[in-house]
């Protein structure tokens, strides 16, 4: 261990080195953390006048970090995750710090003061059973376009693909099994995970047919999506598709798609409460989801209102049944009458 790196030194080797080729971080990842630490940087210079090469980790006290800290929620209006969040990331760049700082042992030791804020859990838009399938059928099967969108909505849930995994589908992650159904790898997923999930017969048969449609079966480099003007889909273009579907099933369907955030995202998280409510269990689901941890899964799968009142209704039918007194026919005699 030694003293000879400064604050910054350090912080620069964790960004460019740690994060990414140790720890495996994604690029999106690394660079939030980046956000984090421009913000610290910000909040030094601005409220305490400590230029960034002036830093060092016996400055970062208590009373400093969390003035930066309610900072972020007061006056850049942060949620209490995102604070929690941030304070994360200022952790793990402690803990690696102190390998080559003393002074950075103080800096974790003042972080683990400090809690974590109880954040509201937002309950997550899913879609039902009915809005899926009213939602896999809407694309025509007449034109270049619907076919795509039917095949691409239908490997978002029946693979719980998320946008970028869906954008980096080829064909040669697409396996056809004999007996039915296709294994389809899914490449460098969220963390740089990757993963191998089994699609149903339908789901398999629409991709293939898909696949032959577009002569690119021979192909195995090709993207199996492709846009009007690329030959590989974009996150946009797909958060475009289901734009476009949600506002045609609103106006068709007043009755369903109720909620106002409804993303990509939406059916993949579909999948998952689907899987849970057929009773699979939560580690296959985490499996399928690509999650590292079932604690994630278990925010990310929930159960819908239906099948919670279903199994409510079937567990007080069990544990409170109807009294004689409660089924008997109403009586205009009052009971002391009957006594």
């Amino acid at each position: 261990m030694t003293d000879k790196y400064t604050f910054l030194d350090i912080m620069e080797d964790f960004i460019d080195s740690y994060l990414p080729l140790e720890k495996g971080c994604s690029s999106r990842t690394v660079e939030s953390y980046k956000t984090t630490y421009r913000l610290l940087l910000d909040y030094l210079y601005e409220h305490k006048n400590l230029p960034s090469d002036q830093i060092s980790f016996d400055k970062l006290d208590y009373e400093t970090i969390t003035g930066f800290l309610d900072w972020l929620q007061e006056s850049r209006n942060c949620s209490a995750r995102t604070r929690n969040q941030r304070l994360a990331a200022l952790n793990s760049f402690s803990k690696y710090a102190r390998n080559f700082n003393l002074e950075a042992a103080f800096l974790k030791n003042t972080l683990n003061k400090i809690p974590r804020k109880k954040a509201q859990r937002n309950v997550k838009s899913t879609f039902t059973l009915d809005e899926v399938q009213i939602l896999l059928t809407m694309p025509s099967d007449h034109t270049e376009i619907g076919r795509r969108d039917k095949v691409l909505l239908s490997t978002m849930y029946g693979a719980g693909t998320r946008c970028e995994e869906t954008c980096n589908l080829k064909v040669k992650n697409v396996r056809f099994n004999k007996n039915g159904g296709a294994n389809i790898d899914i490449i460098k997923g969220k963390g740089g995970k990757s993963r191998t999930v089994w699609v149903s017969e339908p789901c398999a048969r629409l991709i293939k047919g898909y696949i032959r449609y577009r002569g690119i079966a021979d192909k195995p480099e090709a993207y199996l999506f492709k846009s009007q003007t690329h030959e590989k889909m974009s996150v946009s273009a797909i958060e475009e598709v289901y734009k476009k579907y949600i506002a045609k099933a609103k106006r068709e369907h007043p009755d369903k798609f109720r909620s106002d955030d409804y993303t990509p995202h939406t059916m993949r998280r579909s999948a998952a409460s689907h899987m849970l409510e057929s009773g699979i269990p939560m580690e296959v689901i985490r499996t399928f989801l690509g999650h590292s941890s079932v604690y994630t899964t278990e925010l990310y799968a929930v159960l819908s209102q239906k099948k919670m009142d279903e199994d409510l209704k079937n567990w007080a039918s069990k544990w409170f049944p109807e009294t004689s007194e409660e089924t008997k026919e109403k009586s205009n005699i009052p009971s002391f009458l009957n006594r």
